[in-house]
């Protein structure tokens, strides 16, 4: 028997026209703060009812481009990074809810993002942004609760996502930090635990000082996947842990200097 193709139904008038405006918005030529022109007047301007005009404005308020405003009609809004945040927040709640996404999935994405950006903070971290960082370790090691700990945690990772200063990594960083909040609670629950990622944070910190972005990676990779253990197995830390961060803290302070000796010798070179 012949199969046949669905026919698909092409999209509403609504969602035709809301398409429009976000494109006009998303391109710059309606700009944030500028009023949309009357209902009548976009009713002409598309050739449809006000009826279709009214729904894809509403649909377009419902994403948080559009907001009433009195006097003024609907006027266009300036998507805020916050929303944003949101909005991946409630997508990745969402997926892992249906069992789409897993902890594995979301370390996956997390390892990819941090490790990029960790290098990146290692070449263009300016000093007020070290020593943001080094504020957020030192209250991550006076908490006194696994929340206040994991707190400061999110907030330790987030400050190096700013000392990239491309604010999408903050952003999307901050959809995967809430996601895993409850894990680093559960972590740092654990009796000496706080000690551990505390050390592991320092030895990350070390390596974005040291300006040497592979060094500044080699430590994250170890905290994150000394973290992935951790969670995955119930236990972290040991002699085996410890002895390993000594040894890339070792590295990350060789490296620095290794640095600084090539830097020396560049600039005696020249003088000469």
């Amino acid at each position: 028997m012949t199969s046949f193709d669905t026919i698909r139904r092409p999209p509403s008038l609504a969602h035709t026209v809301s398409e429009e405006l976000l494109e006009a918005i998303s391109s710059g030529a309606l700009r944030p703060g500028t009023a949309l022109p009357t209902e009548r007047a976009l009713s002409e301007q598309f050739g449809v009812s006000r009826t279709v005009i009214r729904e894809a404005v509403r649909s377009l308020q419902a994403k948080g481009v559009l907001e009433a405003a009195t006097g003024r009609g609907a006027v266009v809004t300036a998507v805020s990074s916050s929303r944003v945040a949101e909005t991946l927040k409630l997508y990745v709640r969402s997926a892992q809810s249906q069992h789409l996404l897993t902890p594995t999935d979301i370390a996956e994405v997390r390892a990819v993002l941090e490790l990029t950006i960790v290098e990146l903070a290692a070449e263009r971290a300016e000093p007020q942004d070290l020593d943001a960082v080094a504020v957020e370790l030192e209250a991550m090691r006076a908490s006194r609760t696994p929340e206040d700990a994991a707190t400061h945690d999110e907030e330790f990772h987030r400050l190096v996502a700013a000392a990239t200063h491309n604010a999408l990594f903050v952003t999307l960083l901050d959809s995967i930090n809430a996601t895993i909040r409850q894990i680093r609670v559960r972590s740092l629950s654990v009796e000496g635990r706080l000690e551990v990622a505390a050390e592991e944070h320092e030895v990350v910190l070390d390596g974005i000082r040291s300006g040497d972005a592979r060094v500044a990676r080699a430590a994250m990779l170890e905290h994150l996947e000394d973290s992935r253990h951790y969670y995955a197995d119930g236990h972290g830390g040991g002699p085996d842990h410890r002895g390993k961060r000594t040894r890339s803290r070792l590295d990350a302070q060789g490296a620095s200097t290794s640095k600084a000796d090539r830097t020396r010798r560049r600039t005696a070179s020249e003088a000469s």
